[in-house]
């Protein structure tokens, strides 16, 4: 096979285009590296800046500080979208945000139950606690018919039997309910159960 002038010059041609385009494609590569190391911080620190406008437009939202809120709400979410925004917006916001105290809610003090004195309670005993009082109207609105002895009495209710009368003393009740799920909070409590007579 002859090689002919021409076809050495195609041959040339390919290479030199050959080198051409890895020393484009390294170019290329190169002009990418520099430009997203330059762009990198620029991006974060927008990034920073938008999340840090949103976290002091929350703070403003949660005080219920209108004025705060929107002049940091709208920046940020303009940051977020990649939109530019001038200066003039993120320092009214940190201006608004630095005119904005804000207030942590005071800590709700723990419940504690006050109690009430009530008379005496003589009835029949039903189980658990519960008493039957006859003409009592005091004893069922307010303890609902039932009160907690102490914990060193819990031993003689159990040896109560069902039918017997008997005498519950230093009977209290709560005035200050709370709503809850567990209703020992807002139980009447008894110091004493003594039997009167059996059933």
């Amino acid at each position: 096979m002859k090689h002919t002038s021409e076809n050495d010059s195609y041959i040339e041609k390919d290479i030199l285009m050959g080198k051409l385009s890895v020393r484009t494609t390294l170019q290329t590569a190169l002009a990418l590296v520099v430009l997203t190391s330059a762009l990198t911080p620029a991006a974060r620190a927008q990034q920073t800046l938008w999340e840090e406008l949103e976290m002091k437009a929350m703070e403003c939202r949660s005080a219920r500080n209108t004025e705060c809120f929107r002049a940091c709400l709208i920046p940020s979410r303009k940051l977020k979208g990649g939109a530019s925004v001038p200066d003039s917006e993120v320092e009214a916001c940190r201006a608004a945000y630095a005119k904005f105290e804000p207030t942590k809610p005071a800590p709700t003090p723990a419940w504690a139950p006050e109690y009430a004195p009530l008379p005496d309670v003589v009835g029949i005993f039903r189980g658990a606690g519960v008493v039957d009082a006859k003409g009592r109207d005091d004893w069922k609105r307010h303890c609902r018919s039932s009160a907690q002895l102490d914990e060193n009495d819990t031993a003689v209710k159990r040896d109560i039997p069902k039918g017997a009368t008997v005498k519950l003393s230093g009977v209290r009740y709560v005035t200050n309910p709370v709503r809850s799920f567990d209703r020992s909070k807002n139980l009447c409590r008894a110091d004493r159960m003594e039997v009167i007579s059996a059933p």
